[in-house]
């Protein structure tokens, strides 16, 4: 029996997203997984904030160059994430230098005659610590409705 590179990247990919997201919020694996493998939901001071996110996680063996990195995403799969309630976080991981890139999809647009779109990520969406303290920020905001 022989065990599956891309596997092997699945569960390194998913370790270290674990070991940046914070302890307090909760990972939830979606199982079928449809394009999504997480709802995550924020807590905070031991409360529920009522903040979610789907979390799409994607990991690679490529090296990046000078911090940027791009992936080939499918266009059903972007079109479906354009109609999600939820914004959705795009979550790209390398495997070998460690590194972890992030952006929010539900605006990402597609030109309708191609069949995919590269996602280029540069130095400004590697996820750190900051940034995902910015992520409660970033939902508060998308939640204020006018009616």
């Amino acid at each position: 029996m022989k065990r599956n590179r891309q596997h092997i990247i699945e569960d390194e990919s998913e370790n270290i997203l674990k070991s940046l997201i914070p302890t307090e919020w909760v990972l939830r694996k979606l199982i079928p997984d449809y394009g999504i493998d997480y709802d995550v939901e924020i807590f905070e001071n031991e409360a529920a904030t009522g903040l979610h996110f789907f979390l799409q996680l994607k990991g690679t063996d490529k090296k990046e160059k000078d911090d940027t990195i791009s992936i080939q995403l499918d266009r059903k799969y972007i079109e479906y994430y354009q109609l999600l309630a939820l914004p959705i976080l795009f979550v790209y991981v390398s495997v070998k230098s460690k590194k972890v890139w992030a952006k929010w999809l539900n605006r990402c647009a597609i030109n309708k005659k191609y069949k995919s779109r590269t996602l280029k990520f540069t130095p400004n969406d590697i996820l750190n610590q900051n940034k995902i303290s910015n992520i409660k920020d970033n939902l508060n905001v998308d939640r204020k409705y006018s009616a």
